[in-house]
């Protein structure tokens, strides 16, 4: 009863929670449940509209709805579809519903599984009827080893007056996105002239209308702009196309789907967080707002139904009245954020406010985007910056920051963070932004190899030079075979170069000194890392002359015990084989551990501050419900984090073991020992599974990571951190890597690098 009732989509009205409502009649059709582990399998698949009534593919069934039903009914049951095809028998995973089509009361379904169209309809009980399959012809079907598989991948499709129209790679013929079209009857290819659309959508007469471009190269480097798209009419009987105007608004990529309505001759295009109208054709004008923020389909994402426009993404199906009379008064955009569970909780306190992401706007640094807040070109209410990236610092002091010390859920949230979060964000006393997350990179180790081959764990960057070199010697050859040093291709001493000089700069911004290189602290560490010979055990790949498959090298690589990871995540929850390493530049210095902070904050110049406040709140408080982000960014929460599925999957297990010990009864007695060591096996497993699986964080987890946390300070904007470009630090770097620069010559070529740059950021 319970997976019934957790299915996904409780099939009812939600009233007031929705994030973008504006016209009366808007509203929330199906809402999944993002919290169930299991929304996944469950989730809409596709929609069609035919006659007024629109058709949901989701759950296994097929759903309709008419405007001014209460909810979605029920219409055919128990399908296979693409969340569970792979889970079937293999006559069941023949008709495979994956996107479909509404003409005239007649259900076609497109199939991407095995790449087959098929008629749908349903008995008296609801189940399924399927008509004859139409399998594609495709060079994308491959046969191997009495499989056949289809190397092909579908972006969108549509059906109109007998053929299929599919946006898809066929990765046979070179993977490019192309527009395939079928014959639906014989699933014969029909050759087109047109080689490549963003988008399309049935139109009248037969036609179709088409989102296409320039060859797929839409954008002008010159102008530093995306060119024009063009919108045009698209004849199958003739293969003509004629272009009927050409808009730049939305942006070409953001054209997601379309759909015409011949009844008012206007097209409607959907993107992500909006719906614009073109009414005859012409002049996209802003209709209404959604919620969807990821509109990725392999069939359609946009439907038309009377007046209203459905869409829908993995979280609901919603219905919007695309009208520009009636957009809201009100509005929130949010700028560098994504739809997080959280997210989606926030906005559900939100009432008829719209939320949306500001997707096309981009800023490099703290000044452009100060600028762009004071000019108020673009009206952004809410923003999030990674501090790494941008100086926060500086947006404070330049009062772009709303001050929310007033907000008291806000307030508490903040002071529970660690203190150098905590820090970062306040100004003069002041709380200017909210901390929304925290990441952390570097070295791990893998301390059970380091005590089987009776190896000490470095402490320093000398010191791990000092373990590579002797990794390298010939007298440690017995060890090569079963274990490596670093498991990942490339130089040794690059990794180590990049990694230090990323400390080196983090531990020179924390300590407040002047950033340079030209001093005796690099130097020391710099002259051990010139001592570096591991070439004779690391893997080197040609990428240039690598085809399809794997190079065999780096399988082998792959296969042995890696001692040292350089690069990996550091977080409450770890990997069995994984501990952090710290490493000190040398012994007078401190060990740290620079934390990337990601920071929310509001607009001052808002023409919607109220709104952003509540938004933010509302964040704050779904954040706060989170176990596992709450123990990562403060010290105040320690009770370790149960998993959700121990008890399910422990049940499982016992009833295994219950199946296990009926069939040794009955067993012949020569089989019995077989069995009964069986048994054993699978209670040694058992036993395990309840030692190590109870939590998804446990104790042990948590006093790790506050062990490694005491040495965390704010990751800063690196200077270092340049483009590729010839004469940028990351150019100087590789030039000395390559032997170009002697060491000498990097430290006084970089310091006069590095004091330009300072400089210019100014």
């Amino acid at each position: 009863m319970k997976k019934v009732i957790c299915l996904l989509l409780a099939l009812c009205m939600l009233s007031g929670l929705t994030s973008a409502l504006a016209a009366q009649d808007d509203r929330t059709l199906l809402e999944q449940d993002y919290s169930d582990e299991s929304y996944y399998e469950h989730r809409i698949l596709d929609i069609d509209s035919d006659g007024g009534q629109l058709y949901i593919l989701a759950d296994g069934k097929i759903l309709t709805y008419r405007q001014g039903d209460s909810e979605p009914q029920v219409l055919i049951s128990d399908l296979v579809t693409a969340q569970n095809w792979w889970e079937q028998d293999e006559d069941e995973r023949q008709y495979v519903a994956c996107c479909i089509f509404a003409e005239d009361g007649v259900l076609t379904v497109l199939d991407t599984c095995n790449g087959a169209l098929f008629t749908l309809s349903a008995d008296e009980a609801g189940k399924p009827v399927y008509g004859e399959r139409v399998l594609l012809e495709m060079n994308a079907r491959v046969e191997e080893e009495n499989h056949t598989y289809l190397n092909f991948q579908f972006e969108s499709a549509m059906l109109s007056d007998g053929k299929l129209y599919v946006n898809g790679y066929d990765f046979e013929q070179g993977g490019e996105l192309e527009l395939f079209v079928w014959d639906a009857a014989t699933g014969a290819p029909v050759a087109t002239s047109i080689e490549w659309t963003q988008q399309m959508c049935a139109y009248k007469d037969g036609k179709i209308l088409v989102v296409t471009g320039e060859n797929r190269d839409m954008y002008d480097s010159e102008a530093d702009s995306f060119l024009p798209w063009s919108l045009c009419e698209y004849d199958p009987q003739t293969d003509t196309m004629t272009e009927v105007t050409k808009a730049n608004v939305p942006v070409y990529y953001d054209v997601n789907g379309m759909a015409y309505d011949e009844t008012t001759d206007t097209l409607y295009i959907v993107t992500a967080s909006r719906i614009y109208r073109m009414e005859h054709l012409q002049n996209p004008e802003l209709a209404a707002y959604h919620p969807v923020t990821s509109l990725h389909s392999e069939g359609k994402n946009f439907a038309l139904l009377g007046t209203q426009a459905a869409v829908y993404d993995s979280y609901g199906l919603y219905l919007r009245t695309p009208d520009p009379a009636q957009l809201p008064a009100s509005t929130l955009s949010i700028f560098n954020y994504y739809a997080s569970d959280e997210h989606l909780q926030a906005v559900k306190g939100m009432g008829d406010i719209p939320v949306f992401f500001m997707q096309d706007t981009y800023f490099n640094t703290a000044q452009e985007l100060g600028q762009a807040l004071s000019s108020g070109e673009n009206q952004i209410d809410v923003l999030v910056v990674t501090m790494e990236w941008m100086d926060f610092e500086r947006l404070m002091a330049k009062g772009y920051c709303y001050d929310l010390s007033g907000n008291d859920v806000i307030s508490a949230y903040v002071n529970d963070l660690y203190p150098f979060i905590r820090e970062a964000v306040t100004s003069n006393g002041k709380l200017m932004g909210v901390p929304v997350s925290i990441h952390a990179n570097g070295w791990k180790y893998n301390p059970e190899a380091f005590a089987a081959l009776g190896l000490e764990t470095p402490r320093t960057y000398g010191e791990l030079v000092e373990l590579m070199n002797a990794w390298a010697s010939e007298d440690n050859e017995e060890n090569w075979e079963e274990y490596t040093l670093l498991g990942e291709e490339g130089s040794y001493k690059e990794q180590v170069v990049q990694t230090l000089l990323s400390c080196y700069e983090q531990y020179m911004l924390n300590s407040g000194e002047g950033l340079t290189l030209d001093n005796a602290l690099l130097r020391e560490v710099m002259t051990q890392v010139e001592t570096m010979d591991t070439g004779n055990v690391e893997v080197h790949v040609d990428w240039s002359s690598v085809g399809d498959e794997m190079p065999e090298e780096l399988d082998e690589l792959w296969e042995k015990t890696s001692l040292l990871y350089s690069y990996y995540s550091i977080m409450p929850e770890r990997y069995e084989s994984e501990e952090p390493l710290l490493l000190k530049l040398n012994e007078d210095c401190d060990y740290i551990l620079p934390v990337s902070v990601t920071v929310m904050f509001i607009n001052p110049r808002s023409r919607n501050l109220d709104a952003a406040v509540m938004y933010v709140e509302n964040l704050v408080k779904a954040m706060s419900q989170s176990e596992e982000h709450m123990i990562g960014i403060s010290p105040n929460h320690n009770e370790p984090v149960l998993n959700n599925r121990y008890e399910e999957a422990l049940a499982r297990m016992q009833e295994s073991i219950t199946q296990r010990e009926e069939a040794l009864a009955k067993a012949d007695p020569i089989d019995k020992p077989m069995l009964e060591a069986d048994i054993e096996s699978y209670r040694e497993y058992v036993h395990q599974y309840e030692e190590e699986e109870r939590y998804t964080i446990s104790e042990e987890d948590i006093a790790a990571y506050r062990e490694i946390m005491q040495y965390a300070v704010l990751k800063r904007p690196s200077v270092m951190n340049s483009s590729y470009e010839e004469g940028s630090f990351y150019s100087l770097v590789e030039r000395y890597l390559d032997g170009q620069l002697a060491l000498e010559q990097f430290i006084m070529e970089g310091s006069s690098k590095l004091r330009l740059m300072q400089l210019e950021n100014q």
